[in-house]
Protein backbone atom coordinates (compact mmCIF):
# COMPACT_ATOMS: atom_id res chain seq x y z
CA UNK A 1 0.00 0.00 0.00
CA UNK A 2 3.06 1.93 0.39
CA UNK A 3 4.35 1.55 -2.25
CA UNK A 4 1.31 2.51 -4.40
CA UNK A 5 1.47 5.35 -2.67
CA UNK A 6 4.63 6.81 -3.43
CA UNK A 7 4.22 5.40 -7.00
CA UNK A 8 1.74 8.20 -7.85
CA UNK A 9 3.70 10.70 -5.55
CA UNK A 10 6.85 10.13 -8.18
CA UNK A 11 4.01 10.23 -11.28
CA UNK A 12 2.23 13.91 -9.96
CA UNK A 13 5.69 14.78 -8.87
CA UNK A 14 6.87 14.13 -12.30
CA UNK A 15 4.52 16.78 -13.49
CA UNK A 16 4.65 18.88 -11.38
CA UNK A 17 8.21 19.53 -12.22
CA UNK A 18 7.34 19.46 -16.02
CA UNK A 19 4.82 22.55 -15.35
CA UNK A 20 7.94 24.19 -13.39
CA UNK A 21 11.19 23.33 -15.43
CA UNK A 22 10.25 26.48 -17.68
CA UNK A 23 10.97 28.63 -14.77
CA UNK A 24 13.37 26.90 -12.81
CA UNK A 25 16.95 25.14 -14.08
CA UNK A 26 15.93 24.64 -17.80
CA UNK A 27 19.42 25.90 -18.45
CA UNK A 28 20.98 22.64 -16.79
CA UNK A 29 21.17 20.60 -19.52
CA UNK A 30 20.18 17.92 -17.28
CA UNK A 31 17.08 18.89 -15.68
CA UNK A 32 15.06 18.50 -18.35
CA UNK A 33 15.33 14.33 -18.14
CA UNK A 34 14.56 14.13 -14.43
CA UNK A 35 10.36 14.60 -14.73
CA UNK A 36 10.72 11.79 -17.57
CA UNK A 37 12.56 9.56 -14.59
CA UNK A 38 10.19 9.80 -12.40
CA UNK A 39 7.27 9.31 -14.40
CA UNK A 40 9.05 6.18 -15.37
CA UNK A 41 10.15 5.25 -11.89
CA UNK A 42 6.72 5.83 -10.56
CA UNK A 43 5.74 2.77 -13.39
CA UNK A 44 7.94 0.35 -12.19
CA UNK A 45 5.13 0.02 -9.50
CA UNK A 46 2.19 0.97 -10.90
CA UNK A 47 2.50 -1.42 -14.47
CA UNK A 48 0.89 -4.19 -12.30
CA UNK A 49 -2.61 -2.75 -12.25
CA UNK A 50 -2.29 -2.37 -16.50
CA UNK A 51 -0.49 -3.22 -19.22
CA UNK A 52 -0.44 0.16 -20.36
CA UNK A 53 2.14 1.59 -17.70
CA UNK A 54 4.38 -0.80 -19.48
CA UNK A 55 4.39 1.16 -22.33
CA UNK A 56 4.88 4.83 -20.66
CA UNK A 57 7.62 3.27 -18.67
CA UNK A 58 9.76 2.27 -21.84
CA UNK A 59 7.90 5.93 -23.64
CA UNK A 60 9.54 8.01 -20.20
CA UNK A 61 12.78 6.25 -21.05
CA UNK A 62 12.97 7.40 -24.40
CA UNK A 63 11.91 11.11 -23.65
CA UNK A 64 14.40 11.37 -20.84
CA UNK A 65 17.43 10.04 -23.56
CA UNK A 66 15.76 12.35 -25.84
CA UNK A 67 15.91 15.29 -23.43
CA UNK A 68 19.53 14.79 -22.38
CA UNK A 69 20.43 14.58 -26.25
CA UNK A 70 18.22 18.11 -26.68
CA UNK A 71 20.48 19.41 -23.71
CA UNK A 72 23.24 18.57 -25.14
CA UNK A 73 22.96 19.23 -28.93
CA UNK A 74 19.60 21.50 -29.00
CA UNK A 75 18.46 20.64 -32.41
CA UNK A 76 15.00 21.34 -33.79
CA UNK A 77 14.45 17.55 -35.02
CA UNK A 78 15.11 15.56 -31.51
CA UNK A 79 12.83 18.36 -30.10
CA UNK A 80 9.84 17.55 -32.14
CA UNK A 81 10.86 13.99 -31.93
CA UNK A 82 10.83 14.47 -27.87
CA UNK A 83 7.50 16.44 -28.01
CA UNK A 84 5.65 13.39 -30.18
CA UNK A 85 7.63 10.65 -27.78
CA UNK A 86 6.54 12.59 -24.56
CA UNK A 87 2.72 13.16 -25.94
CA UNK A 88 2.67 9.34 -26.88
CA UNK A 89 3.55 8.83 -23.75
CA UNK A 90 1.02 11.43 -22.22
CA UNK A 91 -1.57 9.57 -24.37
CA UNK A 92 -0.86 5.90 -22.97
CA UNK A 93 -0.78 7.32 -19.46
CA UNK A 94 -4.42 8.41 -19.86
CA UNK A 95 -5.28 4.85 -21.56
CA UNK A 96 -3.36 3.67 -18.39
CA UNK A 97 -5.48 5.10 -15.77
CA UNK A 98 -9.09 4.50 -17.73
CA UNK A 99 -8.26 1.16 -17.68
CA UNK A 100 -7.75 1.32 -14.11
CA UNK A 101 -10.27 3.52 -13.59
CA UNK A 102 -12.97 1.17 -14.92
CA UNK A 103 -11.66 -1.97 -12.72
CA UNK A 104 -12.54 0.82 -9.46
CA UNK A 105 -15.89 1.51 -10.85
CA UNK A 106 -14.97 5.28 -11.60
CA UNK A 107 -16.51 7.13 -14.62
CA UNK A 108 -13.76 7.76 -17.17
CA UNK A 109 -15.28 10.98 -19.13
CA UNK A 110 -12.69 13.31 -17.47
CA UNK A 111 -10.24 10.69 -18.67
CA UNK A 112 -11.08 11.02 -22.23
CA UNK A 113 -11.08 14.64 -21.76
CA UNK A 114 -7.41 14.46 -20.46
CA UNK A 115 -6.73 11.72 -23.73
CA UNK A 116 -7.85 14.53 -26.04
CA UNK A 117 -6.06 17.46 -24.58
CA UNK A 118 -2.70 15.34 -24.63
CA UNK A 119 -3.43 14.48 -28.50
CA UNK A 120 -4.15 18.27 -29.13
CA UNK A 121 -1.46 19.25 -27.14
CA UNK A 122 1.52 16.95 -28.13
CA UNK A 123 0.73 17.29 -31.75
CA UNK A 124 0.24 20.92 -31.90
CA UNK A 125 3.20 21.53 -30.16
CA UNK A 126 5.45 19.60 -32.91
CA UNK A 127 3.39 21.19 -35.62
CA UNK A 128 5.24 24.37 -33.92
CA UNK A 129 8.56 22.98 -33.80
CA UNK A 130 8.24 21.68 -37.34
CA UNK A 131 6.59 24.69 -38.99
CA UNK A 132 7.42 26.95 -36.78
CA UNK A 133 5.07 29.92 -35.43
CA UNK A 134 4.56 32.54 -38.20
CA UNK A 135 3.39 30.08 -40.77
CA UNK A 136 0.63 29.13 -38.12
CA UNK A 137 -0.27 32.53 -37.08
CA UNK A 138 -3.58 33.45 -37.99
CA UNK A 139 -6.62 35.52 -36.99
CA UNK A 140 -9.92 34.18 -35.42
CA UNK A 141 -13.49 36.48 -35.30
CA UNK A 142 -15.01 37.32 -32.35
CA UNK A 143 -18.54 38.85 -32.39
CA UNK A 144 -17.32 41.82 -35.83
CA UNK A 145 -13.94 41.56 -34.95
CA UNK A 146 -10.65 40.01 -36.33
CA UNK A 147 -8.53 39.11 -33.28
CA UNK A 148 -5.22 38.06 -33.65
CA UNK A 149 -4.60 34.42 -32.85
CA UNK A 150 -1.39 33.42 -31.77
CA UNK A 151 -0.67 29.39 -31.71
CA UNK A 152 2.00 29.22 -29.43
CA UNK A 153 -0.56 30.56 -26.64
CA UNK A 154 -2.72 28.67 -27.35
CA UNK A 155 -0.97 24.91 -27.54
CA UNK A 156 0.85 26.19 -23.83
CA UNK A 157 -2.32 26.87 -22.63
CA UNK A 158 -3.84 23.44 -23.36
CA UNK A 159 -0.82 21.79 -22.33
CA UNK A 160 -0.61 23.48 -18.77
CA UNK A 161 -4.19 22.61 -18.97
CA UNK A 162 -3.65 18.91 -19.79
CA UNK A 163 -0.68 19.28 -16.79
CA UNK A 164 -2.85 20.29 -13.87
CA UNK A 165 -5.47 18.03 -15.00
CA UNK A 166 -3.42 15.22 -14.66
CA UNK A 167 -1.87 16.10 -11.34
CA UNK A 168 -5.38 16.33 -10.39
CA UNK A 169 -6.48 12.86 -11.80
CA UNK A 170 -3.62 11.30 -10.40
CA UNK A 171 -4.26 12.26 -6.81
CA UNK A 172 -7.88 11.48 -7.08
CA UNK A 173 -6.97 7.38 -8.34
CA UNK A 174 -4.04 7.60 -6.05
CA UNK A 175 -6.86 8.05 -3.82
CA UNK A 176 -9.43 5.28 -4.97
CA UNK A 177 -6.23 2.97 -5.18
CA UNK A 178 -5.16 3.06 -2.02
CA UNK A 179 -8.16 2.69 -0.24
CA UNK A 180 -9.33 -0.78 -2.90
CA UNK A 181 -6.09 -2.08 -1.56
CA UNK A 182 -6.56 -1.37 2.37
CA UNK A 183 -10.26 -2.79 1.71
CA UNK A 184 -8.54 -6.11 0.16
CA UNK A 185 -6.03 -6.21 2.60
CA UNK A 186 -8.91 -6.31 5.30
Amino acid sequence: MIQTYYAYLLLAGGYVLGLALPQVGADIWLVPAVPYVLVGLSMLHLRRFSRWYCGVEAASAVCAALALAQGLTDTPAVATLLVLVACAADVLLCLAMAAQRRRYGLGAAAEYALLVLAVVFGLGAAALLLMGTQLLAGFARVGGTMVAFDPLTVINTVGLVFRIGMIADVFRLQREALRHEAEAQK
